[in-house]
Protein backbone atom coordinates (compact mmCIF):
# COMPACT_ATOMS: atom_id res chain seq x y z
CA UNK A 1 0.00 0.00 0.00
CA UNK A 2 1.25 3.52 -0.73
CA UNK A 3 0.66 6.08 2.04
CA UNK A 4 1.80 9.58 2.90
CA UNK A 5 4.00 9.50 6.01
CA UNK A 6 5.50 12.73 7.30
CA UNK A 7 4.93 14.31 3.90
CA UNK A 8 6.65 11.54 1.95
CA UNK A 9 5.13 8.77 -0.16
CA UNK A 10 5.90 5.48 1.59
CA UNK A 11 5.29 1.87 0.56
CA UNK A 12 4.19 -0.44 3.36
CA UNK A 13 2.71 -3.87 3.93
CA UNK A 14 1.35 -2.84 7.35
CA UNK A 15 -2.40 -3.22 7.77
CA UNK A 16 -2.72 -1.37 11.09
CA UNK A 17 -1.25 1.80 12.52
CA UNK A 18 0.53 -0.21 15.22
CA UNK A 19 2.15 -2.41 12.55
CA UNK A 20 3.21 0.66 10.56
CA UNK A 21 4.84 2.20 13.62
CA UNK A 22 6.76 -1.03 14.29
CA UNK A 23 7.78 -1.29 10.64
CA UNK A 24 9.04 2.30 10.57
CA UNK A 25 10.60 2.01 14.06
CA UNK A 26 8.54 4.95 15.35
CA UNK A 27 7.83 5.34 19.10
CA UNK A 28 4.00 5.18 19.49
CA UNK A 29 3.97 7.74 22.32
CA UNK A 30 5.10 10.57 20.05
CA UNK A 31 2.63 10.14 17.18
CA UNK A 32 -0.29 12.28 16.03
CA UNK A 33 -2.63 10.76 13.44
CA UNK A 34 -4.85 12.48 10.88
CA UNK A 35 -7.49 10.99 8.62
CA UNK A 36 -8.50 13.11 5.63
CA UNK A 37 -6.88 16.14 7.29
CA UNK A 38 -8.67 15.75 10.65
CA UNK A 39 -6.57 14.74 13.64
CA UNK A 40 -7.77 11.62 15.44
CA UNK A 41 -7.96 11.97 19.25
CA UNK A 42 -5.97 9.56 21.39
CA UNK A 43 -7.98 6.59 22.52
Amino acid sequence: MKILLNGQATLTTATTLAALLREQEIEPGCVACALDGDFVPRG
